[in-house]
């Protein structure tokens, strides 16, 4: 399944828990995928995604659902080809980083990619922590 798939699956409720069986959401309008993944949609409009632990909100439903199918993919709930993925492992490095992994190494593996990618992520939000205890932005 590709990105554009998964989005084209996107379905608007009023009431996301009763579609997906989830309490923790019951009420909550926002926009299905697949019949048990989902989106909020907040009181102010803003929408909220819940991985794990985490919380992610943003005014662009693209993000997240962007971050959603990256965890669904990485979790196994969706299957994606091998082309499927290298193409999609392409865009975030190029978008994160600058440049194509594939292009510049040949011989490099999607998941080392993948895993350059959580690294790039870790020294993000290390020099983000750092950065906020040291009161600069």
């Amino acid at each position: 399944m590709t990105l554009a798939e998964f989005i084209a699956s996107r379905e608007e409720s009023a009431d996301v828990g009763a579609v997906i069986g989830d309490d923790l959401v019951e009420g909550m309008p926002g926009y299905t995928y697949l019949g048990s993944l989902y989106i909020e949609r907040l009181p102010s409009g803003v929408f909220n995604l819940r991985i794990g632990t985490g919380e992610h909100r943003s005014a662009d439903i693209a993000e997240l659902e962007s971050k959603l199918f990256d965890a669904a993919v990485s979790e196994g709930l969706i299957a994606e080809t091998g082309d499927e993925r290298r193409t999609r492992l392409a865009a975030a490095y190029v978008e994160r980083i600058g440049y194509d992994p594939f292009e510049d190494d040949p011989t490099i593996s999607a998941d080392e990619v993948e895993q350059a990618l959580r690294d790039h992520a870790l020294e993000i939000a290390k020099a983000d922590a750092e950065a906020s205890k040291a009161g600069t932005p």
